[in-house]
């Protein structure tokens, strides 16, 4: 007799999803012989032969691809198991949310999606202190200028990896400042204008300023110093940080000693010479102004005022500073003399009979003679004051009476 076997069955086990590049493998029963592996859009790895039961692949193209296999069992030939497996495009990496303007030797935390396999960071001008093979990099910005950053992943353990584009980073500075020149010397308790420095900043400076013996002023302000060599610099500030430029010493001259002066009379129409009411000039230079402060020093030391009046004088050293305030220079100018009230004589004078004449001026150190006739007085008269007086007149008194009165002048 003969026995009909049924025809065996043939098994296929393997994983029906994958990923382009990732490698599968997929497995039949063992211990039988002659098996015959066939597939679509993948690449052979490794096993596939006729004594393997089992054979790996790598997917290469995406879609539904098949992979089938027969074999022989117990002499006869089985059925062909076959299995349709969808496979999948890797997901392209992405550098979630990155900042991409950061502060030169700062750090900065990067992240792309997680669950994911062979985690690979890449950056340039920068270095990777943590993170590395994983989801999230810290990564330490160096110098100003230019980065770039990008991360490689697998969707599984044997895919190949796809690598995100290249983030380009920008790393910023501190401001920089121009070098900073000298000013001049400046004068005590005078005002200090500075033209401040070029700074460049990306990020633009929050702040900038001067900073003068360690405290910050504003350029145009009246400082008083000791007279001595001031340390002036220049500060910025923007986001990334604070920049002091170099500094410089700035000469501070001490103000011209203090000068008196006195007081001058002078008659109308007289000039003077204003520099000879100053007492103590020293070696300094003298200016002389109609003002106790502003207005514009006289191109000449010598006036002529017309009526009393107050000129100032300045003192000016050598590094052209002038003393903190002018001082005062009284002038009196003397009154002109005139007459204010006449002489007026009597009608008649008995003889034996007293007599006077008076006479009311205005003037300065006032001076009187009195005339007879055309002649000063003599004899027992008094003719050098303002009022002329004959105690008992004889006729020799009788004439014409008149006074000069003369002042200063």
């Amino acid at each position: 007799s003969v026995t009909v076997k049924p025809q065996p069955v043939a098994t296929l086990s393997g994983s029906m999803t994958a990923y382009a590049t990732q490698e599968v493998t997929y497995t039949a029963e063992a211990g039988n012989s002659g098996y015959n592996w066939n597939y679509t859009g993948a690449a052979l790895v490794s096993g596939g032969s006729t004594s393997d039961n089992t054979i790996t692949v790598k997917w290469a193209t995406t879609g539904t691809k098949t992979v089938s296999v027969n074999y022989t069992k117990d002499g006869c030939p089985t059925t062909t198991a076959s299995q349709d497996v969808t496979v999948n495009a890797q997901g392209t990496p992405v550098i979630i949310t990155p900042v991409t303007t950061v502060c030169y030797n700062t750090s900065q935390s990067y992240n792309t999606q997680t669950g994911k396999f062979n985690y690979t960071w890449t950056v340039t001008g920068g270095t990777i202190t943590g993170g590395q093979n994983t989801a999230g990099a810290t990564i330490q910005w160096g110098s100003a200028g230019t980065g770039t950053i990008k991360v490689v992943y697998s969707e599984t353990a044997n895919s190949s990896p796809v690598e995100s584009g290249m983030t380009d980073i920008i790393i910023n500075n501190k401001p920089s400042i121009a070098t900073l020149i000298a000013p001049g010397g400046v004068c005590d308790n005078t005002s200090l204008t500075l033209t401040p420095p070029v700074v460049t900043s990306t990020p633009s400076a929050i702040s900038q300023g001067w900073i003068l013996n360690g405290t910050s002023f504003t350029s145009g302000n009246t400082v008083s110093y000791s007279p001595s060599a001031q340390n002036l610099l220049y500060e910025a500030t923007n986001a990334c940080g604070t920049t002091l430029s170099n500094s410089v010493n700035i000469t501070v001259y001490e103000l011209p000693a203090g000068i008196t002066a006195t007081a001058q009379t002078i008659c109308p129409g007289d000039p003077i010479d204003l520099s000879t009411a100053v007492m103590n000039p020293g070696s300094h230079a003298l200016e002389f102004y109609a003002q106790i402060t502003g207005g514009t020093a006289h191109p000449s030391t010598t006036v002529t005022p017309a009526a009393s009046t107050t000129h100032y004088v300045a003192a000016v050293n050598a590094n052209n500073c002038t003393s903190a305030s002018r001082v005062a220079i009284d002038i009196t100018v003397r009154p002109v003399t005139s007459i204010t009230v006449q002489p007026v004589a009597p009608s008649t004078v008995g003889i034996g009979n007293p007599f006077s004449l008076s006479v009311t001026a205005a003037g300065d150190n006032l001076d009187y003679l009195w005339y007879k006739d055309g002649s000063p007085v003599s004899g027992n008269l008094t003719a050098t004051v303002s009022t002329l007086t004959v105690a008992s007149t004889s006729p020799a008194d009788y004439g014409v009476y008149s006074v000069r009165v003369t002042d200063y002048c």
